[in-house]
Parts: C-alpha cells; structure tokens; sequence
C-alpha cells in the first residue's frame, strides 16, 4: 500500500496466499490502523510499515485498541524515513526506510493526556490490546519526536496486555525531545532471540507494570537470548532507566548502559520488580545525581552468571532502600540463604563529585555471591557525612567465595582537611558480612573520621578462612568498634584473623575493640598506631581477644599508652596453642604513659603457649610524634606496627604498668618481661618467669604463683614475690638470674636453685 501522504486502516487485512507473503505500507505521513493485519499458519507473512518515506514533514505509526500483528513467523518491521540518511536518493522517490517513523502532528485518537499519552506527538503510538507477534520472526521498532512536550515520546506501548511476542529478535529504537525515548507498558517477550531496547531522551526508557523477558518462559527460562538496554536521559532531572513494578528477565545475559543529568541514571523500583539472568549481567549507571537506585523489595539476580556493576552519580554511586538485594545465586525462592551455585558480583561504586556518596544504603539490603564478591565504593564528598561504603540495619554480604570490600572516603587523601567521614560504615544492628568457604578483607581510608567503623556489638563479621580489616582514619581511628549490643564480632572459624589501623588524633586510638575477636584455630593479630593510644579496651564493653593460636598486640602511640586495656571480667585475651605477645611503645616521656597498660581485673591467659612483653616499632617510616604517623599513613604501601624483639617495650618511665592477671601453664608456660622498668603489680599464674633488658629495675610484687625464675638484665635490680615455692632455674633458654641486684621473697620452701 502507497500513500502520498496518510494510510488509514480500520478493517482487517489477511494474506493468505500460498507460502511466505510479504505485506507493506509506504506513507509519505501517517500510518493508522485499528483493526488485524494478519497472516496465517503455515503461511507467514512479512509486514513493513514504513511512513515519512520522502523524508520530510514526519510520519506517524498508530495502532490503536483493536489493532493486531500477526505474522505467523515473518518479520514485523515498524519505522519510517525521517534522518534516513543511508538509502541514497529515498526522498525524491519516496523509500526512505532506514530511519523513524515520527510526529507529523496528525491527530488521530485525540489523544489520552489523562493516561499520559497524546498521539500526534507520539513517533510510534501502540495502544491495541492484543499483540504484535511475529511468530518465529523478528520485531523493529523505530519511533521519534520533536516534541518538547511532557507527553511526548519516541515510541509508546501504553496499555499493560500488549504483547510483542517473536521467536526471533525484539529490536526498539526510540527517540524524544519531550520525555522518554521508549514508553513501554506491556509485554515485550523473545522465546528464541534477543531483546534490544535504546531510548534517548530527555529521559531514556520507561518500563511500568511489564515484562521484558528473552526465553522460552516468562517466568523460569531455560533457554533463550540476551536482554540489552541502553539508554540516555540528555535533560537535567530526568531519568536515564525507570523500571517500576516490571521484569526484565532473560536466560542469556543482561546488559544495561544508562546515563542521566541531574536525576538517577537507573532508578529500579516498584514491588516486585526485578532484573534477572541465567547468565551474566553487566550494568552501567553514570552520569546522573546517583548511579543505581533500588526502592521497595526489587533486586538485581543472576542464576547462573556473573554480576559486574559500574555506577556513579554525583551525589553517589548508589542509593539502595530496598529489601531486597543483589545476587549472584541459583538459589531463587531464598536468594539470602547459603548459596550453593552461582557466580561472582562485582560492584565498583563512585560519587563523583565534592557532594558524594560511594555505596550507600538505606534500609535492610544484601549482596550475595556464590562466587567471590568485591565491592568497592568510593565518596568523593569533600565537606561532610560521605562514606565510601555504607550499610545500614540488618543488610547482609554474604559469600562463598572471598568477600573484599574497599571503601574510600579520602578522595583528596587520607592527611586532608577535606574530604568524608567514613571509608567503611556498618551503621546500627544486625548487619552480618560472611564467607561460608574464604576469607573477607575489608580496607577503609577516611580524611576526616574513621577508617572502618562498626557501630554495633550485634554485627558479624565471619569468615572461614582469613579475616583482615585495615583501616586508616587519621581524624578519629583507623578501626572503631562499638559494642552497643551483643551477638556479633569479628571471627574467623579456619584461618586467622588480622586487624590494622592508624589515627592521628588526640582523643581516638589506632585500633580500638569494643567487640569479640576470635580466631578459632588460628591466630589474632592486631596493629595500631595512634596519637593517643596504639590499640585500646574499654571498661565495660564486650572487647576481647580469643584465639585457637597465637594472639600478638603490636601497638604505637604518640602521645598516650602504645597498648591500653581497662577491660575486665573473663579473659580478655585467650591464646590456646601460641603466644600472646605485646609489642608496645610509646614516644612520649610523660611517666604516667607506657608502652603496655592494663588495670585490676583485666585478665590475659594462655592455654599452652607463653606470654611476651617487648617493643613495637614503625619501622622505614622518617620523622617522630604526628609527622611519623602521617608518614605512615600516606606511604604508597602504608605502614603498620610491627613487633620489634630487640627492643624493649618503652614508657615514658616505665615500659608496662599492668594491674592485672596474667596465667600460663604450670608445665612449661612462661611469662617473658622484656620491657624499660615495668611495674607489675597483677597476680601471674604459671611455671616460669624470665626478665630480659640490661640495666632496668623489675618490680613484680603480686600475689603470683610462678615457680620458677630467670633472668639476664646486666645490672638492673628484680624484686620478685611468689606465694609459692620459688626455683631459680631455666626459662626458655635463660638458666639462672644475672642482675645488679636481687630481691627474692617466696612462699612454701622458699627460694631453691
């Protein structure tokens, strides 16, 4: 069919000739049809409607409520000539083709502004209430507008139960000046080839009460094509890609590009909606206020693929106040459960400007991998509240696989006056990170507060093997664990647990633990360095230290203690088959400072291993007091505590002032002091006691009960006092006292060699 201008269908159109038929419309404006246009079985049909076929004053395709396609496996092609610019001499013969079908102005339907559409601004305008079906064949779709309307758009599929069905590929192409380049509200469904959708607009693409599915189901497929969106919001305010209340579902892979200016580039929301794959998934959102902003219970999973998610916005990578999650699991009915299959989840969040956010969440949210699962986020706000990963209530990261989060908060560095306040928040209860099979390693970097702060005793951070939390926050603390509640910690159940940190501040420590720390077959290594303390418990909190090995202190301070511990009751720190070994120093000179503090009540034990006092250092680090801590921290490798044996733990006066107890086995455990003139005056439990460090004065006067004695400190003083029998003997490798002067008091028999 040839028109000069409009082609106006209102009565049914069969082709039923013998094998395959080939039916097309050529409108030098408009194309209107509200009745079936129709092949039939065993005789497909090829439909073409093309309008504005001279290129020139646009040309419209509407298909209102009673239209239908129904190719029975030809192809369905929907577009026009306007910017044909491939098709060499169309407009003068009237076939331009290769470009959209467009508003001409024809006013057919006067259109539905109530429901948001009107038809002569609308490139492509569908309505009908029954399908466009290619059967084995493909659809194309190509829809523009000038408009700069509110209502207009590139192509519109407006009401819910349309249906554009094909065994072969979906294609829609849809460009506005008005709102969205693509108004999709139906189904758009592929049983064997792909889906393609592009809008361009002020908005990009809007998908409402849909489904945009690419498999032999519309629910659980199982074979089947790809899922590609990209679209673009150009216009400051408008979103790139809405997805309210729909699927988007293929058995193949998903891939989403969106950008926006001034609003979010993909904005999914609406209960139940949901982005779901078989097989990889890969989004993009950039360019917009926030990246990827997820509402109400919708979630983002793949059953059988990777997930890899690239996001940034200027307020922030992403916003998340949804309960749902991402996944990357077989595990549907139960997405939050321990996953059995799947693969990995990637998410590289960004706020890319002095105003954002990293990764961010408002409500009760989870990420889950079968795979391992890296998530970095990464603020780059310059004045305020920024963090570069942040979790609230109640949201889970859980893996098979490793879990390694990075959160940056510091985007103009870690020793700026600007820049945010956390580089990792896990903020109020309940939030729970774990690997059921690996490790987790999380790394925070604030300028302005803390590294990694964990506000609550009721989150858990679990992994099966290693678990490594570093953290650098010269503004308040590199590590912050606040025991508000109880039930959580920081655990490794197979490997070994490793915690890290550095402040610059006169009122926060390196490292500071409020909640359990336990290895359970390995060993607990802590790290700190800090203006006031290294590392610190507090009196009245849930800090503590348990490890199935070894547990090894290693504290730094400035100005204050290198280690504190004013926490009591049951151990404090427990070893089983290692050592417990404090590795403290502290540069100031004040003489109520000391390498290593504890007072009455604090309790350390060792099962089967020793316990140990030397010196920490930062060693390869120029300068002394706050530069040598900065130093540290901006390094391109920052550097952490280290123990330092060939030294002794150091005070301002004394090296240890430590009140409370300390036990090893009475078999062969021994407590080794190497310290700058400790005062200890806690009870030690245990068989041996060896002193090391020329010259310094050892002044142990408890209630303790170790029985034999060593020591090699040149010609300092030791005076020692023991309830029970006292053997001077062999500790270690040390056999009998050398000192300057001796004091020796003991219970039972006395003082024996």
């Amino acid at each position: 069919l040839k028109g000069a201008e409009y082609v106006y269908n209102n009565g049914v159109i069969a082709m039923t000739g013998t094998g395959a038929n080939t039916f097309t419309v050529l409108a030098g404006r408009d194309f209107y049809s509200n009745a079936s246009i129709g092949g039939a079985t065993g005789k497909p049909m090829t439909v073409n409607i093309y309008t504005d076929v001279d290129n020139s004053g646009g040309g419209a395709i509407i298909l209102n409520t009673s239209s239908r396609i129904l190719s029975y496996g030809g192809n369905i092609t929907l577009r026009g000539g306007t910017d044909d610019t491939t098709t060499a001499g169309c407009a003068s013969a009237k076939t331009c083709i290769a470009g959209y079908a467009s508003i001409s102005g024809g006013d057919w339907i006067q259109g539905d502004t109530a429901n948001g559409w009107i038809d002569h601004i609308t490139g492509v305008l569908v309505i009908s209430n029954g399908s466009i079906d290619a059967g084995a064949g493909s659809i194309s779709i190509a829809g523009k507008t000038t408009s700069t309307s509110e209502h207009a758009r590139g192509i519109i599929v407006y009401a819910g139960n349309t249906t554009l069905k094909a065994g072969g590929n979906i294609t829609l192409d849809g460009v506005s000046s008005g709102n969205q380049g693509i108004y999709f509200l139906g189904t758009a469904w592929s049983t064997g080839g792909n889906i393609n959708f592009t809008g361009r607009g002020k908005a990009g693409i809007y998908i409402g009460l849909s489904t945009v599915a690419a498999g032999d189901s519309t629910s659980s497929p199982i074979s089947g094509g790809t899922v590609t969106l990209n679209a673009a919001g150009l216009t400051s305010g408008w979103y790139g890609l809405q997805v309210d209340r729909s699927t988007v579902l293929s058995h193949g892979g998903i891939s989403i590009t969106s950008t926006a200016v001034g609003q979010h580039a993909f904005y999914l929301h609406g209960a139940g909606s949901k982005v779901q794959s078989s097989s990889d998934i890969t989004i993009s959102a950039t360019q917009g206020n926030w990246g990827l902003t997820m509402y109400n219970n919708s979630f983002i999973q793949s059953t059988g693929g990777n997930i890899s998610i690239t996001v940034s916005g200027t307020s922030g990578g992403t916003y998340l106040d949804t309960t749902g999650g991402i996944y990357a699991t077989s595990n549907i009915a139960t997405p939050t459960a321990t996953p059995t299959a799947g693969g990995t989840l990637t998410i590289n969040a960004t706020g890319n400007s002095t105003s954002g956010q990293g990764f961010y969440t408002n409500s009760a949210f989870s990420l889950v991998s079968y795979g391992a699962l890296s998530l970095t986020g990464t603020a780059q706000g310059t004045a305020g509240d920024y963090r570069g990963i942040s979790l609230a209530a109640n949201s889970k990261v859980l893996a098979w696989g490793g879990i390694t989060m990075t959160g940056n908060a510091a985007p103009n560095g870690v020793n700026s006056t600007t820049g945010g306040f956390y580089g990792i928040l896990l903020y109020t209860t309940g939030i729970t990170i774990q690997s059921f099979n690996a490790g987790v390693d999380m790394f925070g970097r604030s300028a302005q507060y803390d590294g990694i702060y964990i506000y609550d005793g009721s989150t858990k951070i679990w992994g099966k093997t290693n678990v490594n939390l570093t953290g650098i926050g010269l503004g308040r603390s590199g590590i912050w664990t606040e025991a508000n509640g109880t039930g959580g910690g920081i655990k490794s159940s197979d490997g070994d647990v490793s915690i890290r940190g550095i402040s610059n501040t006169v009122n926060r420590p390196g490292v500071y633990i409020e909640v359990p720390v336990e290895a359970t077959v390995g060993t607990v290594t802590v790290s700190g360095a800090g203006n006031l303390n290294g590392i610190r418990f507090d009196a009245g909190y849930s800090g503590s230290i348990t490890a199935g090995a070894a547990v090894n202190l290693i504290g730094y301070s400035i100005n204050g203690d290198g280690i504190y511990i004013t926490k009591t009751g049951s151990p404090t720190i427990l070893s089983g088959t290692g050592n417990i070994t404090f590795s403290g120093y502290t540069e100031s000179t004040l003489s109520n400072m000391f390498g290593v503090y504890a007072i009455t009540g604090a309790n350390i034990s060792s099962t089967s291993g020793n316990v140990i006092f030397q010196a920490s250092k930062l060693d390869g680090v120029s300068g002394t007091g706050t530069t040598k801590l900065v130093n540290a921290a901006i390094a391109a490798t920052p550097v952490y505590p280290t123990a330092d044996s060939a030294n002794l733990a150091n005070g301002g006066t004394n090296g240890i002032s430590f009140a409370g107890n300390i036990s090893v086995n009475t078999t062969n455990g021994y407590i080794q002091m190497g310290a700058k003139n400790p005062t200890i005056t806690g009870v030690m439990s245990g068989f041996g006691l060896l002193l090391t460090g020329a010259g310094q004065t050892y002044s142990l006067s408890g209630n303790n009960t170790l029985s034999t004695v060593a020591a090699n400190i040149g010609s300092g003083s030791l005076t020692y006092t023991t309830a029970s029998t006292m053997t001077v003997g062999t500790v270690g490798t040390t056999a009998g006292i050398s000192a300057g002067s001796i004091a020796l008091t003991a219970g039972g028999s006395g003082v024996v060699n």
